[in-house]
């Protein structure tokens, strides 16, 4: 008896450690694999990963988009299967960003312009954003404070903490950023909030404050400007 129970345990633990070994989440991974823009996972050592978003402008350096990580239970991440994995969007909500598996080669290619102005828009400019082309955010430094505004606390203790808030005309339609608040951007989708195709030569209103400017593309009188995040 104690021997059968012994032998249980041995192909247990052996069928984990085979599962935990054959899964390597080394690769690209895209929402979809014709995008320009997704996520590169690169092994770095033992059971660690560095995940980093990439665009036009290549990927974030390992550890400096999102701390590197074991993947497997990291809360921030959500293993649906080996070739499909969530994102937490936000630090205090469970909500992710589906991802699927693209390549196993964690190798980015930069799009050419001509792809990705295919896969993006016509009129991309690949530059950083300029005087008011910038996104200011707001001076809120606690999450109970951004809370009463009916902001978002976006925290990860010794890398960064700030309030992102939402924008009154957030979705309304636009030509340019001086019908907004904000600025007036294009969506990867071209579609109102609503999910209707947006008229030609119009945009939405920004959605919210967040600073960060990398890979959100402004629309100005026809002209789509995507950022570089260099």
């Amino acid at each position: 008896m104690k021997t059968t129970r012994l032998l249980i345990c041995l192909i247990a633990l052996f069928v984990v450690s085979l599962e935990s070994w054959a899964t390597d989440y080394t690769g690209i991974w895209k929402d979809k694999c014709s995008n320009y823009y997704g996520i590169q996972i690169k092994h770095i050592e033992k059971e660690l990963y560095s995940v980093s978003f990439c665009g036009l402008a290549g990927c974030f350096k390992p550890g400096e988009w999102t701390p590197n990580t074991r993947i497997k239970g990291d809360p921030e991440y959500k293993i649906i299967s080996p070739t499909e994995l969530g994102i937490k969007k936000y630090k205090d909500k469970d909500e992710f960003d589906i991802y699927k598996k693209c390549t196993d080669d964690p190798t980015w290619i930069v799009a050419e312009k001509e792809t990705a102005e295919i896969n993006f828009a016509p009129g991309v400019i690949d530059r950083k954003p300029i005087g008011a082309e910038k996104t200011k955010g707001n001076y809120i430094k606690s999450n109970k404070n951004c809370l009463k505004k009916g902001g978002t606390w976006f925290e990860e203790k010794g890398y960064y903490a700030y309030c992102v808030l939402p924008y009154a005309d957030a979705g309304k339609p636009c030509k340019n950023s001086k019908n907004c608040i904000g600025h007036c951007i294009m969506p990867l989708d071209k579609k109102t909030l609503d999910g209707k195709p947006l008229e030609k030569g119009y945009g939405i209103c920004q959605l919210n404050d967040d600073p960060d400017d990398c890979a959100r593309p402004h629309f100005e009188n026809g002209e789509i400007i995507y950022f570089n995040c260099d």
